[in-house]
């Protein structure tokens, strides 16, 4: 069971789960959820439960990228707005620091994830317009941008 040794573990979560009819385990489910703590991985608990809405709450609290790569599957469809705004806030922060080529492709890669996303085209518009305007003296990022 979930306890003071792993919480969050999703296991022990899905076990628990299956004591319960569906209206107790709300209220046990919000219980266990009020009383995680910082550390528990209640990001996976949320995707189990489909509570999209405070997964994506998490993501968007989170610094980089890793919470939104391991999560873009189950949100760009219902929040594809916030995702993208996500990757664009982050994309950006890592572009006012130079970089060398292998990073510049990494960062058009992510662009190319971007634009998979419903309006991501056009976010990625805007965002190598801007580059090409503000970086236009880092010949290997728009080298790297023209590969788009």
């Amino acid at each position: 069971m979930i306890t003071k040794d792993n919480p969050g573990n999703i296991e022990s979560f899905k076990e628990l789960k299956t004591l319960y009819s569906n209206e107790e385990w709300e209220k046990i489910r919000e219980e266990i959820f009020s009383g995680l703590p910082k550390y528990a991985h209640v990001d996976q608990l949320y995707k189990e439960e489909k509570l999209y809405d405070r997964l994506l709450e998490y993501v968007l609290s989170t610094e980089g990228l890793y919470a939104l790569r391991e999560y873009e599957k189950e949100l760009k469809d219902y929040y594809p707005e916030e995702i993208l705004q996500k990757y664009a806030d982050e994309v950006n922060r890592m572009a006012t620091h130079t970089a060398d080529r292998r990073r510049y492709q990494e960062w058009v890669a992510i662009l190319r994830r971007m634009s998979k996303i419903k309006g991501g085209k056009e976010k990625v518009c805007e965002i190598v317009e801007h580059w090409r305007f503000a970086y236009r003296n880092r010949p290997a990022m728009m080298d790297e941008l023209r590969k788009l």
